[in-house]
């Protein structure tokens, strides 16, 4: 994040894509470092303006990192808007929605069979 430019903007999305991992130990460490980071390296961060870089280190140490990622999602989406990314798209996954209607219209289980003939 040292570094202006490409690079530092890369960085700073590959950060901000880590606070959607799954484990919230990796998004808490994620935002603390982060934060440090921002602190250590401020005048690097003055293109965003004083309001703006009050607002990240706000967001990265109050939000609770450990709570669910879909709790976490406005938050999130605040920090993309304050650096000027993009907002992530956001896919439920294909595999869960098969799984669901699997169990829906699955074919008879074997006690299904054995209640059915009275056994």
């Amino acid at each position: 994040m040292a570094f202006p430019g490409g690079a530092r903007d890369l960085a700073t999305r590959r950060c901000l894509d880590m606070l959607e991992h799954p484990f919230p130990k990796i998004r808490g460490t994620v935002a603390e470092e982060m934060y440090s980071q921002m602190l250590v390296l401020e005048e690097e961060f003055s293109d965003l303006g004083e309001e703006k870089y009050d607002e990240v280190l706000e967001k990265l140490s109050e939000v609770s990192w450990m709570s669910p990622v879909s709790e976490l999602y406005a938050d999130i989406d605040a920090l993309f808007a304050t650096f000027g990314f993009e907002k992530p798209v956001r896919v439920v996954k294909e595999e869960k929605k098969k799984e669901e209607q699997k169990k829906t219209t699955a074919a008879p289980s074997y006690l299904d069979l054995v209640k059915e003939m009275g056994f």
